[in-house]
């Protein structure tokens, strides 16, 4: 297994859960980028930092971190989250994120950011369309409930969009999701048993490949 493929199964779940609470807080919405500034403006007073991942380019159909895009400026401030996912990469061997510039045969965007969220401190991130592509950048600066643990209606929700949108491996990447949130988290006959702090309780079943095969909650 690739060393990516591991990033995307520790940090996939809890980076969708945090993009299922940035959707709740963002609703129906615009968006304005100050590059040079860093920041985000959402409309209704909604201005956060960012920190600017990178873009595609769906004409060539690559990939390139914004570390590496020296023609546009970016002040270094704005991309710093990103220089150490190069660095990262670099010392880990892990060529997706210490390569500037790359085809995206089985990646995209998504994957990318979702896969670092886990090593930027689980931050949400956000996909500015524009002609012939789009921009990626982390959210900075949300209100408490877009970090917030899952309750179990939305830890469902989270693996059912996990499963049915990557190929990670069901069981770890199930399991790396329900210990992020925090809780308690114990393997038993049938699959993984997931118990929040004030008792409520989520029990996935899985076949013998570590595919899901039932949630119950």
């Amino acid at each position: 297994m690739s060393k990516f493929l591991e990033l995307m199964e520790s940090s996939a779940g809890g980076a969708l859960a945090r993009q299922l609470a940035l959707g709740d807080y963002l609703g129906t919405h615009e968006w304005e980028v100050n590059t040079q500034a860093g920041r985000v403006d959402f409309g209704k007073k909604r201005v956060h930092p960012i920190q600017i991942l990178g873009t595609e380019n769906q004409r060539d159909g690559t990939w390139m971190w914004a570390w590496a895009n020296s023609a546009s400026g970016l002040p270094e401030p704005v991309v710093e989250l990103g220089t150490r996912l190069r660095d990262h990469g670099a010392e880990q061997g892990i060529p997706e994120l210490s390569k500037g510039k790359f085809r995206m045969e089985h990646l995209d965007g998504h994957a990318i950011a979702l896969a670092c969220s886990g090593l930027v401190g689980r931050l949400p991130y956000y996909r500015g369309p524009y002609d012939g592509g789009a921009v990626f950048f982390y959210v900075l600066g949300t209100p408490a409930a877009v970090s917030a643990p899952v309750d179990v209606a939305r830890a469902s929700t989270v693996i059912q969009q996990l499963i049915s949108g990557f190929e990670v491996h069901h069981e770890r990447a199930i399991a790396a999701f329900l210990v992020g949130e925090g809780l308690y988290v114990e393997a038993n006959e049938t699959g993984l048993l997931g118990r929040w702090p004030h008792g409520d309780e989520m029990l996935v079943d899985f076949d013998e490949q570590g595919r899901v095969t039932r949630i119950h909650a």
